[in-house]
């Protein structure tokens, strides 16, 4: 079974964005989130709303469950973590 083109498409995105997310050299961890929100699709990022009273692990779960929801798929979180 092939993954339809959208879904191809959100695993390309989430994997380019969690590439460049660890290339960066933020202070605050969450700004690796925070920064890349204007490349990431609509679906996704009026999903997501910066939140620097949330703990990082708070922000980087309500990213991965932004992306799930906005594709309504899974596989783009177990493509951007190899």
């Amino acid at each position: 079974m092939s993954a339809t083109p959208i879904a191809q498409d959100s695993k390309l995105i989430f994997a380019r964005l969690v590439d460049l997310a660890n290339a960066t050299e933020c202070i605050d961890d969450r700004d690796k989130v925070h920064a890349l929100l204007g490349p990431v699709p609509d679906q996704v990022a009026r999903l997501i709303q910066p939140d620097y009273n949330a703990t990082s692990a708070t922000v980087y779960t309500n990213t991965a469950r932004a992306f799930s929801d906005g594709f309504n798929d899974l596989e783009p979180l177990r493509e951007g973590n190899p």
